[in-house]
This record gives C-alpha cells, sequence and structure tokens, in this order.
C-alpha cells in the first residue's frame, strides 16, 4: 500500500483499521476487501493493482504548475436587504407566558429511583410530554411577539429550545440583559434549595415570520431530560385563522 490513507477492513461486515499512512499496524491481517478513506494505491489478494488516485493533501512538485482553485469565493458581496421588521428587542409584547422546569422521583424515599422530567405552562397540570397527544401546550398567533418567563424548579440545570423561531435574553433572574443577537437555546440555573426565588429566564418569543405558521415543540436540550418527558408543543395559527378546535384556553399567564 502506498500513499496517505487509512485503510479499514470490511470483513465479516465490521470496520477496523489496518494501515494508516501506508504503515500497516502490527498483529493485524491484511484483508483481501479494504475500504479506503483517502487517496492511495492498493495492491493485495483480491486482485491487481489500482492506478494511483490524486491525493488532495499532496503538496506540487517542485517546478510544477499550481492546479486551479475548484472554487472562488467573490471579493464583495451584495448588500443584505434592509430589514423589514422591527428590531425584537424593542417590541411592545402581546402578552406575557410562565412556564417552568420541574423533576419527580417516582419514588420519592429513592434517590436512585426513575426520574420524571417536566416543562409545564403555569396553572396547567404538570405532564411528561405524550407524543400521541394532538392538544398543543400553547396557542400563539402568527405576528404576535410574546415574552416567556420560564423557572427552573429543579435542583440541576436545564436548556430551554424551541424550534421554528428565534428568541432574546431579556432578563437573567431579574436582571435586565442587553444581548444584540437572537437565540434559539438557553441555560436556566438550577434552584439549590436556598434561594428566594427560582432561578428564571425572561426571553422575548418572536412569531412574527409567516414560515411560523404549524405546530413545533419545545424542550429541554438535555437528550436524557427531553427523552424522559420535558418537552411541549406550540402551535402557531394564522393570523386570519380562528382559534384552533380543542385549544386550551386562556389562563392567567396570558396577559
Amino acid at each position: 500500500m502506498r500513499g496517505r490513507a487509512r485503510v479499514m477492513s470490511t470483513v465479516q461486515s465490521s470496520l477496523r483499521i489496518v494501515a494508516h499512512c501506508g504503515n500497516r499496524h502490527r498483529r493485524t491481517p491484511l484483508a483481501a476487501n479494504l475500504l479506503v478513506l483517502a487517496a492511495c494505491s492498493v495492491a493485495g489478494a483480491a486482485g491487481p493493482a489500482r492506478a494511483p488516485l490524486p491525493d488532495p493533501c499532496a503538496r506540487p512538485a517542485p517546478g510544477s504548475a499550481v492546479p486551479e482553485p475548484q472554487s472562488v469565493l467573490p471579493t464583495s458581496h451584495e448588500p443584505l436587504p434592509a430589514p423589514t421588521l422591527a428590531w425584537l428587542g424593542s417590541v411592545t409584547p402581546t402578552r406575557v407566558r410562565r412556564l417552568y422546569f420541574l423533576e419527580k422521583l417516582d419514588d420519592p424515599n429513592n434517590p436512585n429511583s426513575a426520574t420524571t422530567f417536566y416543562i409545564t405552562v403555569d396553572r396547567q397540570t404538570p405532564r411528561p410530554f405524550d407524543p400521541r397527544s394532538s392538544v398543543p401546550n400553547i396557542v400563539v398567533t402568527q405576528g404576535d411577539v410574546e415574552d416567556w418567563i420560564i423557572e427552573n424548579r429543579s435542583t440541576e440545570l436545564h436548556a430551554f429550545h424551541i424550534h421554528q423561531i428565534h428568541f432574546m435574553l431579556m432578563e437573567w433572574s431579574g436582571l435586565p440583559v442587553n444581548e444584540a443577537f437572537v437565540r434559539d437555546t438557553v441555560n436556566v440555573p438550577y434552584f439549590n434549595g436556598r434561594m428566594l426565588q427560582y432561578p428564571s429566564v425572561r426571553l422575548r418569543m418572536d412569531f412574527r415570520d409567516p414560515n411560523a405558521v404549524g405546530t413545533f415543540v419545545y424542550h429541554c436540550h438535555v437528550l436524557e431530560h427531553e427523552d424522559g418527558g420535558m418537552m411541549g408543543t406550540v402551535r402557531v395559527r394564522s393570523a386570519s385563522a380562528a382559534p384552533a378546535p380543542g385549544a386550551p384556553a386562556a389562563t392567567a399567564n396570558e396577559r
């Protein structure tokens, strides 16, 4: 074998490195079936030597012509169009909603028992996410901007994440934040049991984009928590549409 390459055996539908950059690994038999992961030339039991392929990592030989680049970036670009919407941070929210993270041990007397994870809209009954349910946890109208205050009532950190839209972080546990960018994920600190109030973030949620119409999820971005039930759905209805059948009634946290 010649050239810069890793060669891996495909015998018995398994992969393992048998050589790297022309150096065969010790105590590794060279298999007849090889998968070549970079440019190289191979000769083995499978047949005659193959023609060498060009090595993208190789330097040009002294005196040889330098090949033309396969792509070139433009020296200038078209300016971005002026924004048609007001900056999210300066928009007055249509309403304020409150949500919170919560965890419960299946057996409160056994700290090693399974844990159920929740993200719950204030004044709704905490329930783990049910993928079979067609009823959203939150219904909003396209074109609106809302503030969501999300508390962490558990003793470990959670990361709030939402699909389809972006938001601005406005407050961190009651302290104003001045960020010049939008997010789709933010960490919410854990409650240590001695705080006078639950840690929280205040997020300005942007539902103005017409492409946001539909139903999508928000959840904790820690995979174990998400899979354990810490997820909900939000339905964005068209500004011209009537309230969707079965949509939850407005609660006191919508003001």
